[in-house]
């Protein structure tokens, strides 16, 4: 749960950590869709969500981080 520093709400360092530390997982991900787009599946959905975790990650970094 963010916590309230300088009157703003942030994230903990733990969160903070995690979020950080999903940048390797997301990277695999991406390349086992485009694995599997090649292998002639239909992945569209799933990298549509996969982009939206990465804005929100990457958007709560920036705004709460």
């Amino acid at each position: 749960m963010p916590e309230k520093r300088n009157g703003k709400m942030m994230l903990t360092p733990e969160e903070k950590k995690t979020l950080l530390e999903m940048e390797p997982g997301l990277i695999d991900l991406e390349m086992e869709l485009q694995r599997a787009k090649r292998a002639g599946m239909d992945v569209k959905d799933i990298e549509e969500e996969v982009k939206k975790a990465k804005t929100i990650r990457i958007g709560l970094l920036r705004e709460y981080g």
